[in-house]
């Protein structure tokens, strides 16, 4: 098996960098820092222009002119912080996993998948080498429960409309290798409730939410039965079971971040993801820009059965590669894993 290589792209932003949730419109200088000490800068401008193409990249059909627009934008500014190194490396089509891990949170509105490589032209959403990992600065896996075996919580709500329950439920029916509870029409108790009773004799290892996603205020969650659940709620829930939880797959088609700058930081899969007292969830997969209903349930059927026996990141790559088969390229580049680090196993080398 070929060795993964990883690329950090490790930034902060030079204005008010010590807050991350310090964003503002106009001109922005971020910072790379090299995991060898040294550093390179470039300017990025957040204007309307920019906030346009990004809306256009997000709506049902995406904008093709925009997402051009944008990925050479985002190219030619990391350029500047070092990509030539970084693109002879995903250009020797090995294994690559590219960690995006950001103290501007404006910077995971970005969509970074759409970067083209060179002389191919195609973008790192194309590209079956290239895993992209997003990553918040200092994130640590909650330390893993021992002894468990695979058991799934099926979670979902129509309280924002129908959703297709049976569907779901017989894909993950016949693709799941562990145990299986449903909870129909849930809402945020009866999740929290759920989790709890089981974590004494039988806690769940992964956890999928089905239910429509929207905004409340510019804030993002998930409706469910018992009302809106914003990213904070959801980690409130969940975050006390992080030890037993090796993924949670968030299944909606508008739970993704808004595309203004640290807009992200609302997103429901953000905050599972950066975790509470008791740490960050080892897995968190969801969209960082809204799938189509189809494109869900392609995800769905390719996710399904790989999710156990190659594990979440694994699983993710091969559902990407099997929905752009499919023709769901722009739901293939729209799936998202964040992922602390795993001490206890070796990330391989250093590009």
């Amino acid at each position: 098996m070929p060795t993964t290589a990883r690329i950090h792209l490790q930034l902060s932003r030079l204005e008010h960098g010590e807050d991350p949730y310090a964003a503002r419109l106009g001109a922005q200088v971020v910072r790379r820092a090299f995991e060898d000490g040294r550093v390179a800068d470039a300017a990025i401008t957040w204007d309307d222009a920019l906030l346009n193409d990004l809306a256009a990249c997000q709506r049902p059909r995406p904008d093709a002119e925009a997402q051009g627009r944008v990925g050479q934008r985002l190219r030619a500014m990391w350029m500047e912080l070092g990509f030539a190194e970084d693109e002879a490396v995903i250009r020797r089509g090995e294994p690559v996993e590219l960690v995006l891990a950001f103290a501007a949170a404006e910077l995971y509105a970005l969509p970074w998948e759409l970067v083209r490589i060179e002389p191919s032209g195609l973008t790192l959403a194309d590209l079956q080498n290239v895993s992209l990992v997003w990553r918040w600065p200092g994130v640590s896996p909650a330390p893993r429960s021992p002894g468990l075996r695979p058991r799934l919580l099926f979670a979902w709500s129509a309280a924002g409309g129908r959703v297709p329950v049976e569907e779901q439920r017989a894909l993950w029916s016949a693709g799941y290798g562990g145990a299986i509870v449903e909870l129909a029409n849930a809402g945020l108790g009866a999740l929290s409730e759920a989790l709890l009773s089981a974590r004494a004799q039988a806690p769940f290892t992964h956890v999928v939410i089905l239910a429509h996603g929207g905004a409340q205020a510019g804030v993002q969650g998930l409706r469910l039965e018992d009302g809106f659940a914003d990213g904070a709620a959801l980690q409130r829930a969940l975050g006390a079971h992080a030890p037993s939880l090796d993924a949670v797959v968030l299944l909606s088609c508008d739970a993704a971040a808004d595309p203004t700058p640290g807009g992200v930081l609302m997103s429901p899969a953000m905050a599972l993801h950066r975790g509470g007292e008791f740490g960050g969830i080892r897995a968190v997969i969801g969209p960082r820009t809204p799938l189509s209903v189809l494109g869900a349930r392609a995800l769905s059927a390719a996710l399904l059965p790989r999710l156990i026996s190659a594990g979440p990141a694994r699983a993710l790559r091969e559902a990407r590669a099997a929905l752009r088969d499919q023709g769901y390229q722009r739901d293939a580049a729209a799936l998202c894993l964040l992922a602390p680090p795993e001490p206890e196993r070796s990330e391989g080398p250093l590009a």
